[in-house]
């Protein structure tokens, strides 16, 4: 599962990890005709969870294992471990799991800043997990002092947190399952880029939250699991939440809920043997999660054959670029961005997408970001070209403390830039963020079209002069069609 991210502008929320966590799950499943009806639940085992001991967790995995395994459609070939233990202890597995995610996945990350960057990311996710899955030990972890935690704050209502913790147990009880026939810590070192993390993230989180939602219906604990759900993706505020916790949301809702869709679809038209069988060939493109929930694209280019394509773009952002990230990107990250435009809007410009690569240096409130894109031709780069400025910058407008503007007639010398020596269409948009904890944050976003492919450049409190804007824009045009 996706740990919450530390929420900052426009990316390093790309920065999409695995991690069987225990969080929050949507509703989406229906009891599949002829199931055998489950007994109604029993007493709860103990009054509340921080209560919790390693017994009373036992009974309830003995009581959730069958579930699982009929629904699935498959058997354990062992009984599942479960334990108790601390966010600490959590920490510790975290900090190593995530420092080999990041280090294969991004080779360009020094050794000190991949070090301090995990430590960070473990410690802060560490401080949100109520249970999880560990690839490496094959043991399922639950942490019952943050149930506590949780229902203090009331981030969970205390009448709902044992049937939170029934859930917990169904959903990586089902990560186990797939552990168990498809070792997950094989299929994620296999992974060198983002766009197949996306892509397994939503394969597998879909499936355990497929089983989860039709668990949760079976035993009557639907409000749970809304409660659940929204623990996991977040509250929405009248329009005005920040533009990065809608991102987040956002992710969180597509590996989650259309996931879920994915699988119930899948299971209804081809059985549960289909839904294996994706598990066993995972999709290296999370394409398949937007266009039909049955099949993956058949005109889908291969995988990226250079996740770092343009990684040499950093150093046009300033001299010392620091914290360097660079692999491929997809539609759920395109899409997260483009979250407050009209869905048939979306669809349309994004459904032609068929490779993407970025760059990162920096971390925000300084921060760089470079995406460059190929789309199926001309015509589909310009729709994305002309709709996606207008989408941010409404987006921005929704977000709270945000000012942007948006600047389409661009001209250099006179001419239009599609005919000067740039040789490429131009958009511009400015932004700044209130004061804060930050201070100010000024920044810019430049869109660049030309033939199939458009280059998006963000910066934000750099001083990037507008000619190595326009440099890395060319320098990003020619690594892609050279390839």
């Amino acid at each position: 599962m996706m740990p919450r991210l530390i929420p900052l502008l426009l990316p390093a929320l790309m920065l999409v990890l695995f991690c069987t966590e225990a969080r929050a799950h949507p509703q989406t499943g229906a009891v599949p005709t002829g199931s055998k009806p489950a007994e109604a639940p029993q007493d709860p085992i103990v009054k509340d969870v921080r209560s919790l001991t390693q017994a009373d967790l036992g009974a309830i995995r003995d009581r959730m294992v069958p579930l699982v395994e009929r629904y699935a459609g498959r058997k354990f070939k062992s009984k599942p471990k479960i334990q108790v233990t601390h966010n600490s202890t959590l920490g510790q597995i975290l900090n190593a799991e995530f420092e080999a995610q990041f280090g294969h996945m991004f080779p360009t990350l020094a050794k000190k800043e991949l070090e301090r960057f995990t430590s960070t990311m473990a410690g802060v996710t560490s401080l949100g997990l109520l249970g999880k899955f560990d690839t490496d030990s094959k043991v399922l972890y639950i942490l019952p002092g943050m149930f506590d935690i949780m229902v203090k704050a009331k981030k969970i209502s205390k009448r709902h947190e044992l049937e939170l913790l029934t859930l917990i147990v169904a959903h990586e009880l089902t990560h186990a399952l797939q552990d168990t026939w498809f070792p997950l810590s094989v299929a994620i070192a296999g992974i060198d880029d983002q766009s197949g993390m996306h892509a397994y993230s939503g394969c597998i989180e879909g499936h355990a939250t497929y089983i989860q939602d039709l668990i949760a219906k079976e035993l009557g604990i639907e409000a749970a699991a809304r409660e659940y759900h929204t623990l996991l993706v977040g509250k929405k505020t009248k329009a005005r939440m920040d533009f990065a916790l809608r991102y987040q949301r956002s992710l969180s809702s597509f590996y989650y809920s259309r996931g879920a869709r994915f699988f119930e679809a899948l299971v209804k038209k081809r059985g549960k043997s289909a839904a294996w069988e994706l598990l066993e060939n995972p999709p290296i493109r999370s394409d398949y999660l937007y266009g039909s929930p049955l099949t993956r694209r058949k005109d889908a280019d291969p995988k990226a054959a250079s996740p770092q394509l343009l990684a040499e773009l950093a150093p046009l952002f300033t001299k010392r670029p620091r914290q360097i990230m660079a692999s491929t990107a997809d539609q759920t990250l395109l899409r997260c961005l483009l979250v407050s435009g009209r869905q048939e809007t979306v669809d349309a410009i994004l459904r032609p997408l068929r490779e993407a690569w970025f760059v990162q240096t920096g971390s925000f409130p300084r921060m760089g970001l470079a995406l460059g894109m190929r789309f199926a031709d001309e015509k589909s780069a310009k729709s994305f070209f002309d709709a996606a400025p207008r989408i941010l910058n409404d987006e921005l407008h929704l977000s709270t403390g945000y000012k942007a503007l948006l600047r389409t007639d661009f001209q250099l010398d006179g001419l239009p830039l599609r005919d000067s020596k740039l040789g490429m269409d131009q958009t511009k948009l400015t932004y700044t963020f209130r004061k804060g904890k930050f201070g100010q944050v000024k920044g810019e976003i430049r869109w660049y079209q030309k033939g199939k492919h458009v280059i998006q450049i963000d910066i934000s409190n750099m001083l990037t002069k507008s000619a190595q804007l326009d440099k890395m824009a060319q320098r990003a045009l020619t690594l892609m069609t050279q390839r």
